[in-house]
């Protein structure tokens, strides 16, 4: 499952932003153009869904208003839309099987308490009609549909818990609930991750013990390449030929094991014979080893939001990176970029150029940006500055 379109309303910097997705989209513009802040509206949801929204709220500020745009309103509004990607068939709908949830989040004016103001997720049927899942209208709350007994299933939820959460603990046995269970799984189960490498937790061997499932940030570098190594011999050997293209002098990779603690960590070898262990391996080297990992993994699947991955890498190793996280198949990569050289890599269509303006963030594709649309290869960087893709 993959998200397909993002919606935000008085969301940060976003006022009014609607934007559908693709499976691998690279997010550009200058800072505070509102790329990170588009990123963080799934980051967001997946946190409201899985801890609650004053978890998701105080994890990024104490302040709620410091999420609403301008600081002066009461409110914000978040959606999006997630689904599988469909086979060809003639007898659906193209949006058949699309679930939609939107939420509003609010803080009352007399207590400050903060709350979900309202909720709602639709499905969409083979005709292509929006049909309701949950309705949560600020007065009352139900699932809909013939349920068990029925009827309508009423819910008494917490003002700061999603439906969402509610519904992957109950036991029914009604289509329309169990179609939503796939996006539940994706929201809860660690199914959004966020990519922020940490340089000290690459350096460090990794733990017996699996860490969080939400953010990948380095520290389980050695243990997923030893898993990578038992799972599959030969996609273990693909990946370091790989690697080899963004580091020629390299030969090989080695996970190994600490008897005392059966901690992991990763032994590199050189040309010439030299082998290096991790936590004296340069931080560029492990930077792509996490990097370019993450497309081999067995057990690769949901959205993967990573905020500029060229950081500390040499532009051949930028462009071994980049093939590698645009050869995902089986999950959703979404990027954010200052890089003039990981422009110059994908087709227009998958680039967003985020721009600031007095309203708010603006979001065009880059197959409809004035300098981009006619863009065929070797984008020159004084015309991504000058029609402002850069700044």
């Amino acid at each position: 499952m993959i998200i397909t379109k993002v919606e935000a309303s008085g969301y940060r910097c976003l006022r009014d932003v609607k934007q559908e997705l693709q499976p691998y989209q690279i997010l550009v513009g200058p800072n505070g153009s509102g790329k990170s802040a588009f990123l963080d509206v799934i980051g967001f949801l997946a946190d409201l869904v899985t801890r609650g929204l004053k978890e998701a709220v105080f994890k990024r500020t104490e302040n709620f208003y410091d999420l609403v745009w301008g600081r002066t309103g009461r409110s914000f509004s978040l959606a999006f839309e997630a689904g599988s990607p469909q086979e060809n068939d003639r007898n659906l709908h193209p949006s058949a099987g699309l679930i939609r949830y939107e939420v509003e989040a609010k803080i009352d004016a007399n207590d400050d308490e903060i709350a979900i103001s309202s909720e709602r997720v639709t499905v969409t049927d083979a005709s292509g009609n929006q049909v309701p899942v949950y309705v949560n209208d600020g007065r009352t709350s139900s699932f809909a549909g013939k349920l068990d007994l029925g009827g309508r299933l009423l819910l008494n939820l917490p003002r700061d818990r999603s439906c969402l959460f509610v519904l992957s603990s109950l036991e029914i046995e009604e289509p329309a609930l169990l179609s939503v269970v796939s996006l539940t799984d994706l929201l809860i189960d660690g199914g959004v991750k966020t990519v922020a490498l940490e340089s000290a937790s690459l350096l460090k061997p990794s733990s017996p013990v699996a860490g969080s499932s939400a953010v990948y940030d380095g520290s389980e570098l050695a243990r997923r390449v030893a898993q990578l190594q038992e799972s599959s011999h030969e996609a273990f050997k693909s990946w370091v030929e790989h690697v080899q293209t963004g580091i020629p002098d390299l030969v090989d990779i080695r996970p190994m094991l600490c008897p005392e603690d059966r901690r992991r960590y990763l032994m590199v070898q050189y040309a010439g014979g030299v082998e290096v262990p991790q936590w004296m391996v340069s931080d560029g080297t492990l930077r792509l080893l996490a990097l370019t990992l993450l497309a081999y993994l067995p057990d690769f699947h949901g959205v993967y939001l990573v905020e500029e991955p060229e950081i500390g890498l040499h532009p051949t190793a930028i462009e071994t990176v980049m093939q590698s996280l645009s050869s995902v198949y089986d999950g959703q990569v979404l990027i954010t970029s200052h890089s003039p050289l990981v422009l110059s890599l994908p087709r227009p269509n998958q680039l967003l150029c985020f721009q600031k303006t007095e309203n708010g963030t603006t979001i065009i594709p880059g197959n409809e940006h004035p300098m981009l649309s006619q863009w065929k290869s070797g984008v020159n960087i004084t015309d991504l500055f000058a029609a402002g893709v850069l700044g």
